[in-house]
C-alpha cells in the first residue's frame, strides 16, 4: 500500500476502478482521510470510528460509510474484528454525484438486508459487474435526507494543506514553523488547529507517516533498517528505534520478522481494475 493511500490521497482516481479489501483483528489506526469512500463492516466485538470529531461505537453486524475528505480515526478498547473497503469513487459514479460534497448525518446502518451484497463483497473471486452491484446494494441502505452540505471552514483546509505538505516532504527535515513561514501562516495558529482537529501534535503526525512508510520497507524490501530509518526522514537510528516501538510496541528487526502475523495485520488484499477492464467480460472473474 503506497504512503499516499495509508494516510492521505490528494486527488482522486480517474477511471481506475481502484478498490482495497482489508479485514483486521483488534485494528486502530490513527487520524487519517483520502479522497476515496471507506465502508467499515464490524463482525465482531466493538469498533469506535471518529468523523468528523465525532465518535462512533460500531457493533457487531454494523456498517459505516466515511464520505471522501473526512477525517477518521479508529480505536479498538477490548476487542473487534472487521473488514474495511476502500475504493474509488468512479466505481459507483450515481451515488458518488449524490455525495459530491457532502456529508451524511446517519452514516450507520444495520446489514441485516444487505448481507448477499456483503458476502459478494467479502469474497476474493468476482467480476466488476458484481463488485459495482453489491455497492449499489449497500449505498442504496443509506437515508439520502441525511445528506447534507460539508461546511468546511478555513480550519479544515489549514488542516489539509498541513497534511499534503506532511505527505510530500517526509523524507526531509521539516517542521510546522517552517509551512508557517513558507506559507504565510501563525506558527501558534497552526499548531492550535491542527492539534484541536486531529488530537495529535504535527511532529506526531508526521512520525506516524515515517512509521507507516517505513512498515512498508521493512516488509516489502531487504534494506536494511538503518537505510529505510534514513529513507523514511528520520535523522539517526536512535530516534527511527525509539519512535517506532514507542508506536507499534516492538522493534523493527521485530516487526520485520512478525509484522504480518495476526493481531497487527490480519489480511490485506488489493484491487486495481483498469488493466483488466479492457478483457473484461459479463461473468468474468477478476482476481486481485
Amino acid at each position: 500500500m503506497e504512503i499516499e493511500s495509508s494516510i492521505y490521497q490528494i486527488q482522486n482516481s480517474s477511471k481506475v476502478y481502484k478498490l482495497t479489501k482489508s479485514s483486521y483483528i483488534n485494528y486502530t489506526f490513527p487520524i487519517h482521510l483520502h479522497s476515496d469512500i471507506e465502508i467499515i463492516y464490524v463482525t465482531d466485538g466493538e469498533l469506535d470510528v471518529t468523523v468528523d470529531q465525532n465518535t462512533i461505537i460500531l457493533h457487531q453486524g454494523e456498517l459505516l460509510f466515511v464520505f471522501p475528505y473526512q477525517l477518521h480515526r479508529f480505536t479498538t478498547k477490548h476487542h473487534s474484528r472487521c473488514y474495511i473497503w476502500v475504493f474509488s469513487q468512479d466505481l459507483i459514479p450515481t451515488f458518488s454525484m449524490a455525495i459530491s460534497h457532502k456529508i451524511c448525518t446517519s452514516p450507520v446502518i444495520n446489514t441485516n438486508r444487505i448481507t448477499t451484497a456483503l458476502n459478494i463483497l467479502i469474497n476474493d473471486n468476482i467480476s466488476l459487474f458484481e463488485l459495482q452491484s453489491a455497492l449499489y446494494q449497500i449505498c442504496s441502505q443509506l437515508n439520502h435526507d441525511s445528506f447534507i452540505p460539508s461546511d468546511k471552514d478555513k480550519n479544515s483546509t489549514l488542516i489539509h494543506r498541513i497534511m499534503i505538505y506532511c505527505i510530500e516532504n517526509y523524507r526531509d527535515n521539516i517542521s510546522l514553523k517552517k509551512f508557517a513561514d513558507e506559507n504565510g501562516y501563525n506558527l501558534k495558529y497552526c499548531s492550535q488547529c491542527f492539534h484541536s482537529m486531529t488530537m495529535v501534535n504535527f511532529r506526531e503526525f508526521l512520525n506516524l507517516i515515517r512509521i507507516q512508510r517505513s512498515k512498508e520497507l521493512l516488509i516489502q524490501t531487504n534494506d536494511s533498517i538503518t537505510d529505510i530509518a534514513f529513507e523514511c526522514g528520520f535523522q539517526n537510528i536512535r530516534s527511527f528505534n525509539r519512535a517506532f516501538l514507542a508506536s507499534n510496541g516492538l522493534s523493527p528487526r521485530d516487526f520485520r520478522k512478525h509484522g504480518t502475523s495476526p493481531g497487527l495485520l490480519y489480511k490485506s488484499d488489493g484491487l486495481n481494475m483498469k488493466a483488466m477492464s479492457r478483457s473484461l467480460d459479463l461473468g468474468k472473474s477478476v482476481h486481485d
